[in-house]
């Protein structure tokens, strides 16, 4: 870690993800509780969970060819601004119709961002680190879980203390949230990242050069055998694929149900929902700390016994 550490550009992809990462769960802990206080409906909140997880199936296959297209850093910058201006706007008009659609052009933005970031590693880290950068920067992200949730709870709280409706907290909530996706697109500004050249025969005839040193070109000759359709003849991934999705399912269903229940049913305050949530992370802390000092790697075995414990 202090070898990753010491390369810059890897250090400020790290620092922009985090921050990023911590105002995306905090929002994403307020889009229930929004949704949840327009309309009573915990078949609401589902559906707002539903347009979060939607975008990757649709646009996530194509998310890598407009990754090639528009250049890996020209992509991050441009998405993280995009990212900005839709959370800054969702607390300004409170209607559930406007929410939804807001939400599902945040998470086409966050897919497009995704792959990009993903395949700027490799040059940032090289071969030998590569392993360990993937995990860093994913653990960053989730573990923004039980952060981003205590950051809501202490907005609520605080704002609520002071006799501020929840209408404040919400606004405060998403712009807080908005400026992490500046912070993350101030420190890619800082990366000199560039794109491999296109192969012969591409057709570009020059590479314009964009902020932060990338330089992107026409787009590489698509690769016949890879693809969407492709990884899906792997026998592994038509295994793992229903799994996943019957988790989510599971998942969107216990954040629908379980914000009416705790709010509704156990009476309780937005910051003791945002701290419920936290547990949720904390407990994913724990078990990756489990994981870790794991002697042997977890087999099948280990997995089924895993998901027998969660039901």
């Amino acid at each position: 870690m202090r070898a990753l550490w010491a390369r810059p550009d890897f250090r400020r992809l790290l620092v922009g993800q985090g921050v990023s990462a911590l105002g995306d769960w905090m929002g994403t802990v307020a889009l229930m509780a929004l949704v949840l206080e327009l309309t009573g409906s915990s078949a609401a909140v589902g559906g707002v969970l539903v347009l979060r997880l939607a975008p990757a199936m649709v646009a996530g296959p194509l998310a890598g060819r407009f990754t090639r297209r528009a250049g890996r850093l020209r992509t991050m910058l441009a998405m993280d601004l995009v990212r900005v201006g839709i959370v800054a706007a969702i607390p300004v008009l409170p209607f559930v119709a406007w929410v939804y659609v807001l939400a599902f052009l945040l998470e086409v933005a966050s897919i497009l961002f995704l792959p990009a970031r993903d395949a700027a590693i490799p040059d940032l880290v090289g071969d030998d680190q590569l392993e360990t950068a993937n995990s860093v920067v994913l653990g960053s992200s989730y573990g923004a879980i039980p952060l981003g949730a205590v950051a809501y709870a202490v907005v609520a709280a605080v704002l609520g203390a002071a006799g501020l409706g929840s209408r404040w907290v919400f606004a405060v909530v998403f712009w807080l949230d908005a400026a992490t996706f500046g912070v993350s697109y101030v420190m890619l500004r800082r990366i000199a990242l560039v794109d491999p050249p296109p192969p012969v025969g591409s057709g570009a005839a020059t590479e314009a050069a964009v902020p932060g040193g990338l330089a992107a070109g026409s787009e590489p000759a698509p690769d016949p055998t890879g693809g969407f359709l492709a990884a899906l003849r792997i026998p592994f991934v038509r295994l793992v694929l229903p799994v996943l999705g019957a988790a989510a399912l599971g998942i969107g269903v216990l954040f629908s149900v379980g914000i009416v229940f705790v709010q509704d049913t156990l009476g309780a305050t937005s910051a003791e929902f945002g701290a419920l949530i936290a547990v949720f992370g904390v407990g994913a802390g724990l078990g990756l700390v489990v994981l870790q000092r794991t002697t042997r790697t977890p087999g099948v075995t280990s997995v089924r016994l895993a998901v027998a414990v969660q039901g």
